[in-house]
């Protein structure tokens, strides 16, 4: 059989490329492929290649401004190849630089963030299945370097992959020459960005001064790198298994949240490694907390915040709590009221046929609850601090929950004077997490319960009570 020439067997290559991803992120029959074209030898070759293949795309292509009447240029290329090939043609205009002072980041860094953001709102918009973009061979080996100047752990070393969530890369099996040697041969020009010769970026410094010495040294120099990366990327996956299952292991439910055991996460030789992995991506200081939780001083109390998450040290456990979710005050009502992470509070009103009878532990009452024609005999345990009752005629105006705020005070059942909820979290020991989410019912008056941790003075019950109100907490489920 006659061997194909290196360029006409492209598509193909390509082909076994894709093969490689998971099943739904190709177009089907009602979803197209949204590809990311520059203008470029790369993103040109791959939109050609996937049309040839009969894959259905959409394109989009970003105008950074960075690079004048070049800009323009690139976009009008672009919008005319995707005319000749029957293409759907999306163009976004960033103001790059106002974004990136705006965000403190690199110019760099706030276009790949730009571009990103819009590739995510095409993809529900116009539902397709996922975005393809150009990344090659060299462009993984660059990747690898930059990762390794920067300090990486073995995650960063391992390359790009063919997919990442709705990013696939069909051409990152192939060279940038054999994607210039079959545009060349099909006769398809492209745009040169002439910025790519600027060595002030990492990237063309690392692309045009450091690796052609490499190359030197060891022609082969990129394919054995990329086979480096896959033994690499083969320890991750299997890496990533073990400390999956570690935590699984050394980790348990709170209500809200989990509880990290420390004294046996300690012991294991990737506890460094395993915090990395699982409390850097919630915004904390992996290294700090490793360190501190080292050291024999660390305290009860000890508080790390990440990006909205908490990390507290409670008696050798790390209890790490998700962010506080939004709560707006609400109107009680007799019913079944949700609230945020699955908790919720029952609501239910008593007309009662005999004074109720109370003792130090116990509430026992008769009576009727709302429309129903029958008396039911209900029994209380006062010490339960997820339900009280309150007598429904020494209410003022409407009850409402809402979240405790800074300030908030109210009169103890049983006790003198005034207490602030902030100083009840103190004596309680409740950890900063938990301040945040703790819930208070009011009514004019003032506050009436700090759900589930102690009740107020406010509308008791007495042998007078004629109506009564009885409201019942189920906490929140593990949001973690």
């Amino acid at each position: 059989m006659k061997k194909l020439p290196a360029t006409a067997d492209f598509p193909q290559r390509v082909l076994k490329t894709l093969r490689r991803l998971p099943e739904g992120l190709l177009p089907v029959k009602d979803k197209r492929l949204l590809v990311a074209v520059s203008g470029g030898a790369d993103s040109v070759a791959l939109l050609r290649v996937l049309h040839q293949l009969g894959y259905a795309c959409e394109v989009a292509h970003c105008n950074f401004h960075l690079r004048g009447e070049a800009s323009d240029r690139d976009a009008a290329f672009v919008s005319d190849l995707c005319r000749n090939l029957g293409v759907p043609f999306h163009l976004r205009d960033f103001a790059t630089e106002t974004f990136a002072r705006s965000q403190a980041v690199s110019v760099e860094m706030a276009a790949r963030d730009l571009r990103y953001q819009w590739f995510d709102q095409l993809l529900a918009e116009r539902n397709l299945s996922a975005v393809a973009v150009a990344h090659h061979k060299e462009d993984n080996v660059e990747t690898f370097f930059l990762h390794l100047a920067r300090g990486s752990g073995l995650h960063g070393l391992v390359g790009m992959r063919y997919q990442r969530e709705k990013i696939i890369r069909p051409l990152l099996d192939v060279s940038r020459r054999e994607i210039e040697a079959w545009l060349s041969a099909i006769g398809q020009p492209f745009v040169t960005d002439e910025t790519n010769a600027d060595v002030r970026f990492k990237r063309n410094r690392l692309r045009n001064r450091i690796l052609p010495e490499l190359r030197q040294l060891n022609p082969a120099f990129d394919d054995t790198l990329l086979q480096t990366m896959r033994r690499l990327r083969e320890a991750d996956d299997y890496l990533n298994q073990v400390l999956d299952d570690l935590w699984a292991d050394f980790t348990s439910a709170l209500p809200i949240g989990l509880a990290l055991d420390c004294r046996r996460a300690k012991a294991h030789p990737l506890f460094r490694t395993l915090l990395h992995k699982q409390l850097t991506p919630l915004g904390f200081n992996a290294d700090e907390i490793a360190d501190a939780l080292c050291r024999s001083e660390v305290r009860t109390g000890a508080c790390w915040v990440g990006e909205g998450y908490t990390a507290d040290y409670n008696r050798s456990y790390l209890e790490i709590t998700p962010p506080a979710p939004d709560f707006i005050r609400r109107s009680l009502e007799v019913g079944e009221i949700e609230l945020p992470e699955q908790a919720h509070l029952s609501v239910r009103a008593y007309q009662l046929s005999t004074p109720p009878a109370l003792d130090k532990t116990t509430l026992r009452f008769t009576g009727r609850e709302g429309d129903a024609k029958d008396e039911t005999t209900v029994t209380i345990d006062l010490r339960n601090t997820l339900e009280i009752c309150l007598d429904l005629d020494e209410l003022q105006g409407l009850c409402y929950i809402r979240r405790a705020q800074v300030g908030d005070s109210f009169r103890p059942f049983g006790l003198q004077g005034r207490k602030l909820v902030s100083d009840l979290h103190t004596s309680l020991k409740i950890s900063p997490a938990r301040r945040k989410r703790t819930l208070v019912v009011g009514d004019d008056s003032g506050l009436l319960w700090v759900v589930g941790l102690r009740r107020a003075a406010g509308a008791p019950i007495t042998v007078k009570t004629k109506r009564l109100l009885r409201l019942t907490f189920t906490p929140p489920t593990s949001s973690l």
